[in-house]
C-alpha cells in the first residue's frame, strides 16, 4: 500500500510539472520578440535604409510617397521598430504595424495616407471648453484637434504617441477652476448722511498690523513672497448703508452677484432700457432708439496664490 502511494505521488509532481512547462511555452509563444537590427548606414537616403532593414529582418516596410531625406547611422543588436525610430526622427515621419507589415509617412492630416497612421479618440470636457483647451494647445498638436469654441466635446484623430500626448495635455487643463464671486451695490446716499459717514470713509492709509477708521479695518501681510490684503471693508459699508436706508438715508437701488472663474470676464449692468423717439431735423420722420440707462461694470479677477 505504501508503494502505492509512493506512486500515486510522484504521478502527480509528474503531472504538475508538465503543467507548469506546457504554460510556460504557451506563454513564450504569446510574447513575439522583435528582431534586432545591424546596420551601418552613411549619408543613405531614408527609403535605402528601410529596403535595407527589410533585408536584414524579412519584415515589409512600406514608406509613402513623403518619404524623403537621407541618414546616417550606426545600429547594434537594436530592435526593430527602435531602428525605425532612429531612422525617422530627423524628418518627422512616423511608422505602424498593419497586419505583418509596417507603414511608414508623414503624420499630416492632409496627407492621403494620414488614416492609415492615426487614431480618432472623442475626449468629454469638464471644467473647460474645447476653445480654451485648443488655445493653450503647442501649435505643433493643434492640427490633430477639432471642437466648437464653446462645446464641451474634442474629437482627437492622431497617431498613438501624439494622441497619448494630447490626451495627457487635456487631462492636465481640464481641472477645477477657482471662482471668484463678484457682488456689486448701487445705492444713492443723502448728502447729509454722506457727511455724518465722513469723506474718508474709502481711504486707505496704514502700515503693517494696524487698523483704520472706526467703520473697517485691514491687514496687509507678506506670506510666500506674496502680498496678502485682508478687509472687512465690504461687510461694514454694507450694514452702514442698510442702517441709513431704514432711516430713508439712503436708497440701495441693486446689488447683484455674479460667479466668474479665474481669469475669465464678466460683466455686471444695472439700470434699465429707454425707448427714445428721435425726428431727424425736419421732423419729417422718427426712429425708435433703445438705450441702456445705468452702470455697467466689466472685471476680469485674477487670483493670485
Amino acid at each position: 500500500m505504501e508503494g502505492l502511494e509512493m506512486s500515486k505521488r510522484i504521478c502527480a509532481v509528474v503531472v504538475l510539472v508538465l503543467m507548469l512547462a506546457l504554460n510556460g511555452v504557451v506563454g513564450a509563444g504569446d510574447v513575439q520578440e522583435q528582431p534586432l537590427v545591424n546596420l551601418f548606414l552613411f549619408d543613405t537616403s531614408i527609403k535605402d535604409a528601410l529596403s535595407e532593414i527589410t533585408i536584414q529582418t524579412g519584415v515589409n516596410i512600406i514608406p509613402d510617397s513623403t518619404v524623403s531625406g537621407r541618414v546616417t547611422v550606426d545600429l547594434q543588436d537594436v530592435s526593430l521598430e527602435q531602428a525605425l525610430r532612429v531612422i525617422l526622427i530627423g524628418g518627422g515621419f512616423s511608422f505602424r504595424k498593419i497586419d505583418d507589415f509596417y507603414f511608414v509617412g508623414l503624420p499630416d492630416p492632409r496627407s492621403t495616407t494620414f488614416r492609415e497612421l492615426a487614431d480618432t479618440q472623442i475626449v468629454a470636457l469638464k471644467n473647460v471648453t474645447a476653445g480654451q483647451v485648443i488655445s493653450a494647445m503647442p501649435s505643433f498638436l493643434t492640427s490633430y484637434v477639432k471642437g466648437e469654441r464653446d462645446s464641451k466635446t474634442l474629437t482627437i484623430t492622431a497617431p498613438p504617441t501624439e494622441l497619448s500626448r494630447i490626451v495627457e495635455f487635456i487631462e492636465a487643463i481640464d481641472t477645477v477652476q477657482k471662482q471668484v464671486e463678484i457682488q456689486v451695490i448701487v445705492s444713492e446716499v443723502s448728502t447729509k448722511a454722506l457727511k455724518e459717514l465722513g469723506t474718508n470713509l474709502f481711504e486707505f492709509a496704514m502700515g503693517a498690523g494696524e487698523t483704520v477708521n472706526n467703520n473697517w479695518s485691514a491687514r496687509v501681510g507678506l506670506q510666500n513672497s506674496l502680498l496678502s490684503f485682508e478687509t472687512n471693508l465690504f461687510g461694514n459699508l454694507l450694514l452702514n448703508l442698510k442702517a441709513l436706508e431704514e432711516t430713508q438715508e439712503a436708497r440701495i437701488h441693486a446689488d447683484p452677484r455674479v460667479l466668474v472663474s479665474d481669469g475669465q470676464p464678466a460683466e455686471l449692468f444695472v439700470g434699465d432700457r429707454q425707448i427714445f423717439l428721435l425726428a431727424d431735423s425736419s421732423d419729417k420722420t422718427t426712429r425708435v432708439e433703445r438705450i441702456e440707462v445705468g452702470m455697467h461694470l466689466k472685471v476680469t479677477p485674477q487670483i493670485i496664490g
